[in-house]
């Protein structure tokens, strides 16, 4: 019956392009991409306003790095040697994966280098003029010939890509914003400011990758966090290389959309595939993350391809017949789909530890139930595992826990006292509100997941549950909502790997009436999805754009004024309590001083300030955001509000002399 369906699905003249008659201009896929090209530079010159050309002049200089990153990327990932069947469906699968696989490599390869403290330019150079020498030795065979006849081949369904050309612009667009703007509140760029770009830069200026005990999350895996400092060693610089780490978030958003067309494709027809990569394309969620240097964006990649290959390996339809006799011998042995589920998910667990209980665990289960291969289930676990070790050995080493600051109870809790364990355990893994009602609030009925697509997916499943695609994404879906639930301080974005795998699963309804309706879904989906985000982005961004901040590598305005000249007259040390947005402070890490809230330790009649200022060597000039600290003394565990004995405003940052700082700190 799958192989009845799977071959229903498909159109012949999809088939055999080279069997129909020359198609006209308009229907070459050259056209489609000089139509996509020409619609979304008018796009960016529109949405920008009075900033076009900075938009565009960035995205020429920094558009061009990255492509060479991207071109380097597959070129490492061609070592893996991935390969599905070689016809149209599977093809898009094998691309997607070995672009992703080569990013894995490099994230890899930066940690390493990183590690043995040789985090310099030149070795970033290098390392992209590596994988692109790498592409072009596997790519000697292609002709111009081929390239000729690649770009006019026939293009019908190929024309529906245009759909997702307007949410391109508004996220390109958004990428120019200076870090931590976008968007006001959850996705919120605080964390950006902490962490997402502040540790690459700590390593950056380091030259080598340390343990920072003033910030916990240096202890986290960080995949996609390679990638920015990678982005500011191409760069020269950790402001001139953060919207190039930006841009680098929005490509890793952009595949995981296209690993979800190529997904669909291994049963879907075309035409139906790209609409739920569209409308995958148009969630609020994939436009609102995709431009800020989070990290959601490796976590949707890794993890969609993971689950592609799981499918895969689990149903027979989706295996078509391997190459045989030279061909194959040419072909050179390629790894099996099991085993690249596995680098897949280990990726995925290095981008982001919530990934070991959504992927690590499921996915072996689930192979083991659909193959009852216990060879395959053993194949995805250790490759998993050998993909992932790197950060493990790492937080090994450095705290003796391998998911530091995670499971402390069980693993040991490093340098924590008992208050800090408790403090990360209350922020991180209790609700902040009523646990269904946050399901409804966050998920259902939240406006970033564009309100339909998880409802309407879980729908298309269960109308296609006789599937074993459907009873795989059923039991992944309901399974991350249990984790979610329970596990989880409710945030929605926690569950944006979901919106892959409801989009994989409307591109599940095959019969005549049930592909019309996955048709209205996809295209709805794009229409209130974009909707949403276009008000959002008028609302977030087009000031940013009337004011001509787009593209600015200084932080100039956003800090107070007193401030800023307090900072530019000092050449010392300027410690900041209360405030851990490190990044958006333009001096040397070697001259700053901050903690996160989790890495501040109250001792016994010791003051807020005192706590936060810990052992500081010299006279620091001291910047105190009592606004930050009341906010911290309510919420988290263990942090008192700031005391009388401390003088200054509550209502705004503000000073104290290098000379008084330490001596208000200490009572």
């Amino acid at each position: 019956m799958a192989k009845a369906n799977l071959r229903s699905s498909r159109n012949p003249a999809e088939a055999s392009p080279a069997s129909s008659a020359a198609p006209q201009p308009w229907r070459r896929r050259w056209m489609v991409i000089a139509v996509a090209i020409v619609l979304l530079l008018i796009l960016l010159a529109t949405i920008s306003g009075p900033s076009w050309s900075i938009v565009l002049d960035r995205l020429f200089s920094d558009g061009s790095v990255l492509l060479a990153w991207l071109v380097s990327a597959a070129g490492f990932g061609t070592l893996l040697r991935i390969r599905a069947e070689d016809d149209e469906s599977s093809r898009p699968l094998t691309i997607v994966t070995t672009i992703a696989a080569g990013i894995g490599i490099l994230s890899l390869l930066q940690l390493l280098l990183g590690l043995a403290g040789q985090l310099h330019r030149v070795i970033a150079i290098a390392l992209v003029a590596v994988g692109i020498a790498l592409l072009l030795w596997r790519a000697r065979r292609i002709s111009r010939e081929d390239v000729t006849r690649w770009l006019t081949a026939p293009a019908d369904a190929e024309w529906l890509w245009l759909l997702a050309v307007p949410a391109l612009a508004i996220v390109l667009v958004a990428a120019f914003a200076p870090p931590g703007i976008l968007w006001g509140d959850e996705p919120h760029g605080y964390d950006v400011l902490e962490y997402h770009l502040q540790l690459p830069r700590e390593w950056y200026e380091l030259g080598r990758i340390v343990p920072l005990h003033h910030n916990v999350i240096t202890y986290f895996p960080h995949n996609v966090e390679m990638q920015n400092q990678q982005a500011m060693q191409l760069k020269g610089g950790s402001r001139a290389g953060m919207y190039l780490a930006q841009l680098m978030h929005v490509a890793m958003t952009a595949l995981s959309v296209a690993a979800v067309y190529a997904t669909a494709r291994l049963f879907a027809s075309k035409w139906l595939a790209i609409l739920v990569a569209v409308a995958m394309a148009n969630v609020p969620w994939t436009m609102l993350l995709a431009p800020v240097a989070y990290n959601e964006g490796g976590v949707l990649l890794f993890g969609t391809l993971a689950i592609a290959w799981v499918l895969r390996e689990s149903i027979p339809a989706l295996r078509r017949a391997a190459p045989r006799g030279a061909a194959q011998r040419s072909a050179g042995t390629h790894c099996s789909s099991a085993f690249i589920a596995g680098v897949m998910t280990g990726f995925a667990c290095g981008s982001k530890l919530p990934s070991v209980p959504l992927l690590l665990i499921p996915l072996p289960i689930i192979l083991l139930a659909a193959t009852r291969s216990v060879r395959s289930a053993i194949v995805l676990s250790l490759t998993a595992l050998l993909t992932f070790s790197p950060w493990l050995i790492r937080n090994v080493i450095w705290a003796g826990n391998p998911v530091f600051p995670e499971a402390q109870h069980m693993l040991g809790h490093a340098h924590f006292s008992p208050a800090q364990t408790q403090r990360w355990n209350e922020a991180n893994h209790q609700a902040k509100s009523p646990r269904l009602s946050a399901l409804r609030d966050q998920i259902f009925l939240n406006w970033r997941f564009g309100y339909v697509i998880i409802p309407l997916g879980m729908l298309a499943v269960l109308l296609t549950i006789r599937r074993r695609e459907a009873q795989i994404l059923l039991a992944l879906l309901l399974a991350w909502l249990i984790f979610w639930i329970a596990l989880t301080h409710l945030q929605g974005r926690f569950y944006t790997s979901a919106a892959p795998l409801a989009a994989i699963g409307i591109a599940l309804l095959q019969q005549r009436w049930q592909r019309y309706l996955a048709a209205a879904v996809a295209l709805s989906i794009t229409i209130i999805g974009l909707a949403l985000t276009a008000g959002v982005f008028a609302e977030k961004v087009s000031p940013l754009c009337s004011a001509q901040v787009l593209g600015i590598e200084s932080f100039k305005g956003i800090l107070p004024q007193d401030v800023e000249d307090a900072i530019a007259a000092t050449s010392g040390p300027i410690a900041l309590v209360g405030d851990a947005r490190a990044f958006l402070y333009q001096v040397p890490t070697s001259r700053l001083r901050y903690r996160t809230v989790f890495d501040v330790d109250v001792q016994a009649d010791q003051s807020i300030l005192a706590a936060w200022l810990g052992n500081q060597e010299g006279s620091p000039l001291v910047i105190v955001d009592p606004m930050e600290l009341e906010r911290f003394s309510r919420t988290y565990f263990g942090i008192p509000p700031l005391g009388s004995d401390v003088p200054g405003p509550r209502d705004r940052v503000f000073m104290l002399a290098p000379s008084a700082g330490l001596a208000q700190g200490v009572r």
